[in-house]
């Protein structure tokens, strides 16, 4: 199938050299810069050259909590499970290359909206929260990570 592809856009490019038309030229590059690039290394690339570390971040983070992977990611609302679950988004956003959307699917299989409110949630609780924030970092100490409070712009009229 991805001979099929590669072959049309040959036979396009001999078209293209033919006639010499900027604008044809321009859209068939547009064409294999967002579709054959990204689709064949971009997105790859980033999460094999983390994947490492993103295993590593997950299972300390798992002992520390002494808790399993597959209790982080239960598909439940309950309080316990979902602190847990924005802690290591948080995490995982803050020291790692990963994108939002791959991080919600390796913790249990959220989007990146998730991902980001997550991140939100965390900033607020260790804004407001004293016994949160005492035992965030030394989660934080423990794990030898960073913490990057979330930086949103608010409109004060």
């Amino acid at each position: 199938m991805k001979n099929k592809y590669l072959d049309k856009l040959i036979i396009i490019s001999e078209r293209l050299l033919q006639k010499r038309s900027k604008f044809l030229i321009k859209l068939y590059d547009f064409i294999l810069s967002s579709i054959i690039v990204p689709a064949e290394s971009h997105r790859f690339i980033n999460i094999i050259s983390t994947k490492d570390e993103v295993n590593t971040i997950i299972n300390n983070f798992c002992i520390k909590k002494d808790v399993g992977f597959d209790f982080i990611c239960k598909k439940t609302r309950k309080t316990e499970v979902v602190k847990l679950r924005q802690q290591l988004h948080t995490l995982l956003m803050d020291n790692t290359k990963l994108s939002l959307a791959s991080i919600g699917l390796k913790v249990g299989g959220k989007n990146h909206a998730t991902v980001l409110h997550s991140h939100k949630t965390v900033d607020n609780l260790m804004d407001t929260n004293k016994k949160y924030r005492s035992e965030f970092y030394d989660l934080i100490m423990y794990l030898g990570l960073k913490y990057i409070k979330y930086n949103s712009e608010r409109i004060i009229l």
